[in-house]
């Protein structure tokens, strides 16, 4: 949207934009085989970085903006395609979280997709309907963000047992860090 705003062509930059985001989303799920350690964990941290990635992505684009139009192309290149990798590595962290639990392969993977579609649907209609015409697209990134963080104290305070003390804590010190920016940004 923000491509669009700013260069014009909207057709062009959403199927750049689509084409690249899903491409990253098959890297992340490649790259989610060289994960190695506690799954939970480092949900935890994708989930951080899809805050700080994603909520800050507007600002970065908009600074990017103000250079030459090859610098703006390159930054938004490079947002969507860490968002991506980043979502990609989710729903293989999930299965192997639940695979853990001893969940059923079969019913896990069914779950966990429905889940993310019926989130991605929710997303979808919020985004064009509520969010972007009261927020616009600064601030609507800052919140999107901030729903990460959301889904981090959510994991951290229902895994808190499963999670090492010590990376609970690393853990919640970025979120509280990364709040305090996001909501600084979705309020100024």
């Amino acid at each position: 949207t923000l491509s669009s705003y700013l260069l014009g062509n909207s057709t062009l930059h959403f199927s750049l934009t689509i084409a690249g985001f899903m491409s990253a989303m098959g890297l992340g799920s490649l790259l989610s085989r060289r994960i190695h350690g506690d799954p939970l964990a480092w949900f935890v941290g994708v989930e951080l970085a899809v805050g700080a990635v994603g909520g800050g992505g507007a600002a970065l684009l908009y600074a990017a903006y103000t250079y030459t139009p090859p610098v703006y192309h390159a930054a938004m290149a490079a947002v969507v395609l860490a968002i991506g990798v980043l979502i990609g590595l989710e729903i293989p962290l999930v299965a192997r979280i639940l695979d853990r639990a001893g969940r059923h392969r079969r019913d896990t993977v069914a779950n966990v997709l429905a889940v993310d579609y019926v989130g991605a649907l929710v997303a979808g209609l919020a985004f064009p309907f509520l969010l972007l015409p009261t927020l616009g697209v600064l601030r609507t990134s800052f919140v999107t963000g901030a729903v990460n963080l959301a889904v981090v104290a959510a994991c951290l305070w229902a895994f808190r047992r499963e999670i090492r003390r010590r990376a609970r804590r690393g853990l919640s010190a970025t979120a509280a860090a990364l709040a305090v920016v996001l909501v600084g940004g979705a309020g100024g």
